[in-house]
């Protein structure tokens, strides 16, 4: 029975981290496509730049873009930290959801979020002592 449910346990972590693959390939696929921006907010000068020049048409149309990379980053963020906390509950960490990682990897941002690739890899490297620890921290903090 042991044996099942070890083979069972090794399955299912190794699908978990072939879609963790796969997200993070195609995550970064698109943002060398630019399908998806590194930017989480507009350079104010640009924009003051394309005011100054009368081109509000292509500044609304640069915005909605900007607005659906983002809602598409956010997307592939919220997969990515479910996928982690799927992995958390094969460890035995039954009620870690995935908006609990977010929390925990982007509570050490202070000022402002950095580029992608450090977001993603924050999340991935993400161990269950360091989650634990920073539950624990916001338990005390009430």
């Amino acid at each position: 029975m042991s044996d099942q449910h070890s083979e069972k346990n090794d399955r299912l972590q190794d699908q978990a981290v072939g879609l963790r693959r796969q997200l993070v390939a195609s995550t970064v696929e698109q943002v060398m496509q630019g399908q998806i921006t590194e930017n989480f907010q507009m350079d104010e000068d640009s924009g003051k730049q394309q005011a100054e020049f009368g081109d509000f048409n292509n500044k609304e149309e640069k915005q909605q873009q900007e607005a659906m990379s983002i809602d598409e980053l956010n997307r592939q963020i919220e997969l990515l930290c479910d996928s982690k906390a799927e992995e958390y509950r094969m460890l035995g960490y039954e009620q870690v959801v995935g908006k609990d990682i977010w929390r925990c990897v982007s509570s050490k941002y202070k000022n402002g979020y950095p580029l992608l690739h450090v977001v993603v890899n924050d999340i991935l490297s993400l161990k269950p002592d360091k989650f634990m620890n920073w539950l624990m921290m916001e338990a005390y903090r009430g």
